[in-house]
């Protein structure tokens, strides 16, 4: 399995992988097919994108949003995806890693932040990774987050360029 920061040729898989997120109805994600990681890319100019590929195939993608305009500047904000078949296999776990890592050691980010839904599987996984639960988004959704502070990283692993 590898683990890397997304290039351009990469954007590509991601947007195969979230075609298969919106059409999968196992998961809540909304994923609008017209937000694709080209045009996320566009109006969101400080993301990164981290992908998994096991064998040249995409399994999954982790996209750090470096800033929001409903966060403050101290705060990254993450969306996790993994391929419906590829899940389980701890590929979710290896970026969750890598983004902590990536987002520990940026000089303006001591918290990593989401929106979760409810009865979202990864709830587990993330509370493994010591995520608190800051409030109710609404009655379907949770926002939590990670302190990320250098040394407070659960991360040992090094992303693979």
């Amino acid at each position: 399995m590898i683990i890397s920061i997304a290039t351009v040729e990469d954007l590509d898989a991601v947007n195969s992988i979230r075609a298969d997120i919106y059409h999968d109805k196992t998961t809540d994600h909304e994923v609008r097919p017209e937000d694709s990681a080209d045009s996320i890319m566009k109006t969101d100019r400080q993301i990164t994108f981290i992908v998994t590929n096991d064998e040249n195939i995409s399994t999954g993608y982790i996209t750090v949003h470096e800033r929001s305009q409903f966060k403050p500047e101290n705060e990254a904000e993450f969306e996790l995806f993994v391929k419906r078949d590829f899940r389980g296999k701890g590929i979710g776990k290896m970026l969750l890693r890598a983004a902590i890592d990536y987002v520990s050691h940026h000089p303006t980010f001591d918290k990593l932040t989401l929106m979760v839904y409810k009865t979202s599987r990864a709830m587990g996984l993330y509370e493994s990774f010591g995520f608190n639960t800051i409030g109710e988004i609404n009655s379907k959704a949770l926002e939590m987050y990670l302190d990320v502070k250098v040394g407070n990283s659960s991360s040992a692993h090094d992303i693979q360029n």
